[in-house]
């Protein structure tokens, strides 16, 4: 079970202008609206430079924070990373408990909210990127509770967001092998070639 909103999250482009009075007050709303949310709360992010990255922050229900990062391999796309990033944010919580994702990404939510369309499904093995959105159905269909999700402004200082976002630089920029690389394709099948 999933359910897809398009909620507003208080939030600001900056807080550069602003007094440390307003600052607290926009921060506090912010956390009005994650203390909303059931269970874990989860924000996930893409980034794509020479490379693609993917992180995930979540905040489980008794206020322990943990962050999910991965390289990402293959077709070069935004979209690619988003996806992976939206994997860590579903498979990086417990199981079993409620889940909320914030996702800047329109993209992914649309390409999720799709899955029950018939032609989706059976054409999926020959859409592009299929191999990290199967793995993201997969991850959901495994959750023994619903997972709801989120579309938030990006750059907005949705703070969950932001380190989201931060996590998926680093992991673009990481040059060890202590980041893992997640879906890497397969060959090309010869018939295609």
């Amino acid at each position: 079970f999933c359910a897809f909103y398009n909620l507003p999250i208080p939030c600001r482009d900056n807080f550069d202008d602003m007094s440390l009075a307003e600052q607290r007050y926009w921060r506090q709303r912010q956390y009005g609206a994650y203390l909303a949310a059931a269970g874990t709360i989860s924000a996930c992010d893409g980034s794509v430079k020479k490379a693609m990255g993917a992180g995930a922050v979540w905040l489980e229900p008794d206020g322990e924070a943990h962050t999910s990062v991965c390289k990402v391999a293959g077709p070069h796309s935004s979209f690619r990373a988003e996806c992976a990033a939206m994997h860590l944010a579903v498979t990086g919580p417990a199981k079993d408990s409620m889940l909320t994702i914030f996702t800047d990404s329109m993209n992914v939510i649309t390409a999720l909210q799709a899955w029950d369309q018939a032609e989706f499904v059976r054409e999926m093995e020959w859409q592009r990127n299929s191999d990290v959105v199967m793995a993201i159905l997969r991850a959901i269909n495994q959750h023994q509770n619903p997972i709801t999700i989120v579309k938030v402004k990006s750059h907005c200082v949705v703070d969950l967001n932001e380190r989201a976002d931060i996590l998926a630089g680093a992991a673009v920029g990481a040059d060890n092998e202590e980041v893992e690389t997640l879906f890497t394709p397969p060959p090309p099948d010869e018939c295609f070639v």
